[in-house]
């Protein structure tokens, strides 16, 4: 009777205790997620379809359960352009009612790309996914929020976006219309610099159909005046020929929700000053000089397009792996991640950033 009793009041320490948790950033726990997925002793590459993204899905659940949340695993097929590329993959998700049925959907992959690229996927992406777990936790045992949040870990997106798309096909017209905005979390640290980016203003190519598109910078300004509030250093690019400051392309999983209409807005850590093989479009994340065969610090860029071979870039590269950032970029990772934290834990729970159209500063 009395261990019954003993047990009974740590589970009520317990409950009182996560009630009462502060939005400190609990970096040992986004480390011991990081190398859990992408460590050298950990899950490792997570390539569509593989034991390993399996594994990897796994983990998330059980994050999410272990918390108290409503996960579920929702599986489907990954077929890319007609084309199976594995027999099935999932997304998992994490629901937290809020005080209005409207929905807030904060998303990121988990899958990485294949182990012959020499990548662990760090960045690309588990550094997003671990940041996720802990804002999930964070919210789950704080003040309810305005809207519902739902969390989301898409599996697939590095063979075409599968598991987003599969998300947003799925939807019912009645939980299509309860969802106000979707945040993407992709590579969120690593890069030179901080960005939040909206939807291409174009559109994205909408596999044919861009009728309801949605272009609406909404949520990135509101992060951006959130951001420069709070002093963190988050920035709009600066703009170029192909992308206009601001906005970028739909590599990621938030462009089928903008095909669908549902506003965006996207993090990543890049840098958009860069000339990398593609002009200065964001691919290069880094003027870290070794990660390029010869850099020129005046051009900001390559020294010889056709004798460069790493480009500044990280992500799906030898470079994504913990040794090799702890090293070339030291504290890098947890301070950038720190920003996302502070910043995405103050705007989840600002009703006026996340319902309406009213924006900071404005009546």
């Amino acid at each position: 009777m009395r261990l019954i009793k003993f047990f009974i009041i740590i589970v009520l320490f317990s409950k009182v205790s996560l009630a009462n948790t502060d939005s400190s950033f609990p970096s040992k726990n986004i480390m011991k997620h990081i190398e859990a997925l992408a460590g050298e002793s950990g899950i490792g590459p997570r390539i569509a379809g593989s034991e390993e993204e399996i594994q990897a899905a796994n983990f998330v659940y059980k994050q999410f359960e272990s918390a108290g949340l409503a996960a579920e695993v929702e599986p489907f097929k990954a077929v890319f352009r007609g084309k199976k590329v594995a027999e099935a993959s999932q997304n998992i998700t994490a629901i937290i009612p809020g005080h209005s049925t409207d929905v807030f959907i904060i998303g990121a992959h988990y899958d990485s790309v294949p182990k012959a690229t020499g990548s662990m996927g760090v960045i690309d992406n588990a550094a997003s996914i671990a940041l996720m777990i802990e804002l999930a936790k964070h919210i789950q045992a704080t003040k309810k929020p305005a809207v519902t949040v739902k969390f989301i870990a898409f599996g697939a997106e590095e063979v075409g976006l599968i598991g987003a798309k599969e998300y947003v096909k799925a939807l019912s017209k009645t939980d299509h219309a309860k969802i106000i905005g979707m945040l993407n979390l992709d590579s969120i640290t690593g890069g030179d610099n901080l960005y939040i980016h909206s939807a291409l203003s174009k559109g994205y190519d909408c596999e044919g159909n861009k009728a309801s598109f949605a272009a609406s910078p909404i949520y990135r300004d509101r992060l951006l005046a959130l951001a420069e509030s709070m002093k963190l250093s988050f920035a709009k690019h600066p703009g170029n020929p192909s992308y206009p400051a601001g906005e970028t392309g739909g590599w990621s999983d938030h462009a089928p929700f903008a095909c669908a209409g549902i506003p965006i807005a996207n993090i990543e850590a890049t840098n958009f000053s860069l000339l990398g093989r593609n002009g200065r479009d964001g691919y290069s994340q880094t003027e870290n000089a070794n990660l390029w065969t010869c850099y020129d610090p005046v051009k900001k860029g390559y020294c010889d397009k056709t004798k460069e071979k790493q480009w500044g870039e990280i992500w799906h590269t030898q470079f994504d792996r913990l040794d090799v950032l702890n090293k070339e970029f030291p504290n890098r990772l947890l301070t950038q991640l720190e920003q996302s934290y502070e910043l995405l834990t103050k705007f989840v729970s600002d009703e006026k950033l996340l319902q309406g159209e009213v924006l900071l500063g404005e009546e």
